[in-house]
């Protein structure tokens, strides 16, 4: 059983899109990639996804990445910026967690819980006010990483 499901996590990961970009499915497993970015806090966190990772609409419309995987790619949408701050909080000690809900356009979105705040992981001191957001569901970062629900689009 563990080689069949080693051989399907392989297959996963070398899925590729049409622009020859690979697209890691998550199909119950981890692809192991090094995270060799060691911020020494969540602010030096922050600022470094801000700006070295990419804003890239998800051709599968939802499918959520390992923060691996984004780091790897230097690219993911709303729910691969968050999961990959939370997990440097997550290595810092810090309790980051992920927001999923609306914004005040009503669209799908998801964002970070830090110290109370939510904060919009792809702009650096990005502050979103409680009014402006409408929570459909919090995850802590261990729930965020395995859950299945996380989407931003109905």
């Amino acid at each position: 059983m563990k080689k069949a499901f080693a051989i399907i996590t392989i297959i996963s990961a070398l899925i590729m899109s049409s622009c020859g970009q690979p697209i890691f499915a998550r199909i119950g497993g981890t692809l192991e990639q090094n995270i060799d970015y060691h911020p020494e806090t969540f602010d030096d966190a922050w600022y470094w996804v801000a700006n070295n990772i990419r804003y890239k609409r998800d051709p599968f419309l939802g499918l959520k990445r390992l923060p691996e995987e984004t780091y790897a790619l230097k690219y993911g949408d709303c729910e691969d910026f968050s999961l990959l701050l939370a997990y440097f909080g997550n290595q810092l000690g810090e309790d980051v967690r992920v927001v999923a809900g609306y914004d005040s356009k009503g669209n799908a979105h998801c964002v970070c819980r830090y110290n109370g705040v939510l904060i919009e992981p792809q702009e650096y001191n990005g502050i979103i006010p409680e009014s402006a957001f409408d929570i459909w569901k919090e995850y802590s970062y261990e729930e965020a990483l395995y859950t299945t629900e996380i989407r931003t689009v109905e």
